[in-house]
């Protein structure tokens, strides 16, 4: 959500006075500003995946939307796909550890990579249930 309110703000003078009416976010705005870019490092999909067989997931938690949200009768720890609903038709599959008002989680085990967690966003994605074959 920042980058739009930053291009509005900062890139689009002509707009930027809209914002004054809503003072929280642009408080809440310099507050994300002020976290800063980080930096970035390339790395090659090698390196990439040397990183990740070499971590651990993070535990899941999320003290704002970690709640179990359940619209598709699939509980936690099924096997699932998840796909963008208008590009990227290339599902995700693995097991289902988190569905919650934002988001899928699922969590995957490669051969190169390890075990991961995949974050996808709810909104323009699907979720369906894998059937054994």
């Amino acid at each position: 959500m920042y980058h739009p309110l930053w291009f509005t703000r900062v890139c689009t003078s002509v707009l930027a006075d809209i914002l004054s009416a809503t003072p929280a976010v642009l408080e809440w705005m310099d507050r994300m500003a002020a976290i800063g870019h980080g930096s970035m490092e390339k790395f090659s999909a090698a390196e990439a995946i040397a990183v990740a067989a070499a971590s651990t997931p993070a535990p899941l938690h999320d003290a704002h939307d970690n709640v179990f949200q359940d619209e598709h009768g699939i509980p936690l720890g099924s096997r699932v796909q998840v796909c963008g609903e208008s590009f990227g038709p290339e599902p995700t599959e693995g097991e289902l550890l988190a569905a919650t008002r934002l988001h899928y989680t699922l969590g995957r085990t490669d051969e190169r990579a390890g075990t991961v967690h995949v974050h996808l966003p709810r909104i323009g994605y699907s979720l369906k249930a894998v059937t054994p074959a």
